[in-house]
């Protein structure tokens, strides 16, 4: 199996007297091997985890996406966040499992000598992204059969999709879907890529519903915003959600994902912020 364990006191800054997430927490052990992740899952689950979190670090997607590099430096930084957060009664730490990461070295090596210039080079790095799907979705389908409610932390938005993917097979129903991002990430399927997760979702058949918050029109390509509009989905543009109550908006998403009566699946995105590369953190329910 592509899947590595994470050990949190690597990340974790101990104090006398403090207990941290990063002490507390439940860890999954080395995995050889599909049989032994599902037992492990498993006997996870019956000590109560409920929320598994999994670190994809690459950024095969945004390149392939004419994009920067830098996404693979989130799941350390974010590990080191959390494991130090404070282990209080407000953060039910007994029903997180740290899964670990995604073994992707490899791809990211071959990725690294490859030019987005150059055409065959670009689509040899997108070849490589819908490797890096295989190896996601081998770690997350067993997650969704398991019970769990899955973070994942990329990496690009590429991931959207093997999330997607392995929730509406684990639940065989297809699976609704909100991202938080100025993108719609609905680009042409011309190949995997950062850009068009929910695009590939929808058309191979496991993505019903879908609407973008805080979508900027002037970042997203026409043929983009057609595709969006033509299956039917929606999105509350950057400038009505300044406009309007931001109270009463959250209320209606709410109340939208119950009409819905789908699997969910929410993107927040970070690219919006100065100085932080694409990455997406990803809950499915």
């Amino acid at each position: 199996m592509y899947l590595a364990s994470c050990d949190p006191s690597a990340w974790c800054t101990p104090r006398q007297g403090e207990s941290r997430l990063g002490q507390t927490m439940q860890v999954l052990p080395a995995i050889t091997d599909p049989n032994s992740y599902r037992d492990a899952l498993d006997t996870a689950y019956q000590q109560g985890a409920r929320i598994a979190i999994l670190g994809v670090p690459e950024s095969i997607g945004p390149r392939a996406n004419l994009g920067r590099g830098g996404a693979e430096t989130a799941w350390p930084a974010a590990l080191k966040g959390l494991c130090n957060l404070q282990a209080t009664p407000f953060i039910a730490s007994q029903e997180l499992l740290l899964v670990g990461q995604v073994q992707c070295e490899d791809l990211q090596q071959q990725a690294a000598a490859l030019r987005t210039n150059e055409p065959s080079q670009l689509n040899a790095l997108r070849d490589l992204c819908g490797q890096l799907d295989q190896r996601v979705m081998q770690a997350l389908l067993p997650l969704f059969s398991a019970g769990f409610e899955v973070i994942l932390i990329g990496g690009g938005h590429n991931n959207a999709y093997p999330l997607l993917r392995s929730l509406s097979e684990a639940t065989d129903t297809q699976v609704a879907a909100m991202n938080l991002d100025p993108h719609a990430d609905f680009r042409a399927r011309e190949g995997r890529h950062s850009g068009n997760g929910f695009s590939y979702a929808c058309t191979d058949g496991f993505l019903a519903n879908y609407h973008v918050v805080g979508l900027h029109e002037g970042k997203n390509n026409a043929e983009s915003l057609r595709q969006l509009s033509d299956t039917g989905f929606t999105y509350t543009s950057i400038h009505q959600l300044y406009q309007g109550n931001w109270t009463e908006q959250l209320a209606a998403l709410r109340a939208q994902a119950v009409v819905w009566n789908r699997p969910l699946g929410i993107e927040v995105d970070v690219d919006a912020l100065q100085g932080c590369p694409p990455v997406p953190s990803i809950l499915t329910a």
